[in-house]
């Protein structure tokens, strides 16, 4: 799958990617405060779209933790109005940036990123199972084996950085929306009587 295949090419004329934020402050009144900290932080700076989108994915999953599921859905309701009226920039910054940051930063927190399936409307979740299956297919866990990918280079990741270890919050998410470690493994079936026997068994 080709970048152009994961994001698709929008509407001529459509929605640019100016507009991508102001819809999300007038749906979900909370993120007010990051996205002020993250203006304040880039001061005069050229920020890009990316690291804005950046600060909605890191949003995203802290709604997703405290459980504020009207406002999440709220974001998504966006997202999937975005998605059918942006211009090809724009469906980039919405499904390079905001989609596939929120995958990652929900995995560098140990989150399941399905935990936002029922949130996500048809666009946004044919977008999201595409994004998924883009850094599956090339065997990608950083944004720098992507790049790699997609200069005919093989991936060949480094371990990546512990975001745990930065105390900036900004640059945290930035390390968290970089990187994609391996999915949490689901909890073991067996009950604490059927691991003890199964150790037993096998001599550990």
């Amino acid at each position: 799958m080709s970048e152009a295949e994961l994001v698709g090419s929008g509407i001529e004329d459509g929605l640019a990617p100016s507009a991508v934020i102001p819809a999300f402050l007038q749906a979900c009144p909370s993120l007010a405060e990051p996205w002020r900290e993250h203006l304040v932080s880039w001061g005069d700076d050229e920020r890009g779209i990316y690291n804005d989108a950046s600060v909605v994915a890191g949003y995203l999953v802290d709604l997703l933790v405290a459980g504020n599921h009207g406002e999440l859905s709220a974001a998504f309701a966006a997202v999937e109005g975005l998605l059918a009226i942006g211009d090809r920039d724009t469906r980039a910054m919405l499904i390079v940036g905001v989609i596939e940051d929120t995958q990652n930063i929900s995995l560098n927190r140990g989150r399941n990123p399905g935990d936002f399936g029922p949130f996500l409307g048809p666009e946004t979740a044919a977008a999201w199972d595409r994004a998924q299956r883009y850094w599956q297919a090339i065997g990608a866990t950083s944004l720098a084996d992507v790049v790699r990918w997609e200069r005919g280079v093989s991936a060949a990741s480094r371990p990546g950085i512990d975001p745990a270890t930065i105390s900036d919050p900004g640059l945290r998410r930035i390390a968290e929306s970089l990187q994609r470690p391996s999915p949490p493994k689901p909890p073991s079936k067996r009950g604490p009587l059927r691991r003890a026997l199964a150790r037993l068994h096998l001599g550990g």
